[in-house]
């Protein structure tokens, strides 16, 4: 899984890239590898990427995606972040994860496009 990020911390901003084939293992892997950086905060806003995510995750993992992020430490709806997808899948299991996170310190949004997603960002 092809999973990169990028951290401007001046701008409290987080840019986030999943492309490829993926498994839930690895994903959580990464997140872990990604919220360990001491750059990152649950306070940057930003975007995640997954328009070139090959798969789609099944709905237990996306539940326990959901679960490790309520389990975040601060205030719901801190910060916001949009993931932009590709497919109406990608588009319908997202929305899944965004109704069982809505305890985590992060807000979540799907979009079909990067300029709806910054529009909903900047709101």
């Amino acid at each position: 899984m092809p999973a990169t990020y990028h951290i401007d911390k001046k701008k409290s901003w987080i840019e986030i890239k999943i492309s490829g084939e993926s498994t839930a293992h690895a994903l959580a892997q990464f997140t872990r590898q990604m919220q360990a950086d001491p750059d990152y905060s649950d306070d940057l806003s930003g975007v995640v990427d997954c328009r070139e995510l090959a798969n789609v995750f099944e709905l237990t993992e996306v539940r326990d995606f959901a679960e490790d992020a309520n389990r975040r430490p601060g205030p719901p709806w801190r910060s916001k972040r949009a993931v932009i997808v590709a497919s109406t899948a990608h588009y319908s299991i997202t929305r899944m994860f965004m109704l069982f996170a809505d305890s985590s310190p992060i807000q979540y949004g799907v979009f079909y496009s990067r300029e709806t997603a910054m529009e909903w960002l900047r709101e």
